[in-house]
């Protein structure tokens, strides 16, 4: 069956989530040349993995407007799925999905899905009540537009839930995997290494992985460092 995948994200950047998605979308490419993929990015600036997802065949369409101008982005965003069919909306922005579910509401897409990468996150306003309010009714309207409301883990997709129970064949989880092949190389000479940053021989490396910022708490790690020493 031939599939047309409407995949709505805010970048194809170099994030783990913008990874995340090209890689899985190019192996499937691979396995389903007939399928069509469109990248339907909120950031007016481009990303360093558009290329990449063009190398597949895939279309990367920029919005004309910033989610923040309401009337604009939703009204260009349905005229879009109205020119541009497809069988397959997949969105990337947890609570915020709701808009593009809104956007595409009567079209005759055949799966609707929500994917759930960050349950903590907030809506993005400087209003806590308006925050609130918004989160909830987007939750609902995920809930209830959404064929498949898809978690990247079981607390992830819980959180979401608020703890009721997942229903079957709507909710999932799909952990985020990472294609080892490219690491797979000789192990790395240990001495080498720690001559390479300027340390000596019998030095301890710790390695963090993660963005610095708050919600990776960079800073809990500097903490654990002086208990570990």
């Amino acid at each position: 069956m031939k599939n047309r995948i409407l995949n709505i994200t805010n970048t194809l950047d170099t994030g783990a989530v913008d990874n995340w998605l090209v890689c899985v979308c190019e192996r499937i490419a691979a396995e389903n040349p007939h399928w069509q993929w469109t990248f339907y990015c909120l950031d007016e600036n481009p990303g360093r993995l558009e290329e990449r997802a063009r190398g597949f065949g895939a279309r990367v369409i920029r919005s004309p407007y910033r989610l923040g101008d309401k009337r604009a982005f939703m009204s260009s965003l349905r005229a879009f799925m109205k020119s541009n069919p497809h069988d397959i909306l997949h969105s990337q922005n947890d609570f915020v999905s709701a808009a593009y579910l809104l956007a595409g509401l009567g079209l005759p897409f055949r799966k609707r899905i929500v994917h759930i990468h960050n349950s903590e996150k907030g809506i993005a306003t400087p209003s806590r009540w308006k925050q609130l309010l918004l989160r909830e009714t987007m939750r609902q309207a995920c809930l209830r537009l959404a064929d498949h409301i898809v978690g990247v883990s079981r607390d992830a997709l819980s959180k979401f839930l608020r703890n009721k129970p997942p229903q079957p064949g709507r909710d999932r989880v799909l952990y985020c995997g990472v294609d080892t092949q490219r690491f797979n190389k000789p192990p790395w000479d240990r001495e080498e290494f720690r001559r390479s940053l300027g340390l000596p021989a019998g030095a301890k490396v710790l390695l963090f992985v993660g963005r610095m910022v708050p919600l990776k708490n960079p800073l809990f790690v500097v903490d654990m460092v002086q208990v570990l020493a």
